[in-house]
């Protein structure tokens, strides 16, 4: 597999915030990207974890016990080696500092052009968040 010139990813996930134990107050994802959470991936253990942002999801308002969908695209450039190695079916883990607040597997992956994709690209992972088809994938 040739690897992009840019390196960026989008992932949509199955998400969910715990019920209990987690954030006390819904998480709002009204922004794009509208929250920078910390994710645990398959291999790391403890609270090893590297961000990403959350670009859009649904619902806006994700209350503890929620579920639904993100798309989110990782922050750093130098992890990034590491979000490659994720494929469809890897489960996530979302942290708030120490704490885990939610999980979440990955549906699909996109390579994109940069951390925080706008225009039209934005608006087709709006539209999965929403209910819509699949992005179309160029890597699993």
């Amino acid at each position: 597999m040739t690897e992009p010139a840019t390196g960026w990813l989008a992932l949509g996930l199955s998400f969910s915030l715990l019920a209990t134990g987690g954030r006390r107050t819904p998480l709002d994802l009204s922004g794009s990207p509208s929250y920078r959470a910390s994710w645990g991936l398959p291999w790391t253990q403890g609270t090893e974890q590297t961000d990403a942002w959350v670009l859009c999801g649904a619902p806006i308002s994700f209350a503890p016990g929620a579920a639904g969908r993100v798309v989110i695209a990782p922050v750093i450039d130098l992890a990034l080696q590491h979000w490659r190695r994720l494929r469809v079916g890897d489960a996530l883990r979302a942290f708030e500092g120490a704490k885990v607040v939610g999980s979440g597997q990955v549906r699909w992956i996109v390579d994109v052009e940069s951390s925080t994709p706008t225009g039209s690209l934005l608006e087709r992972f709006r539209s999965w968040v929403g209910g819509g088809g699949e992005p179309r994938a160029s890597r699993v």
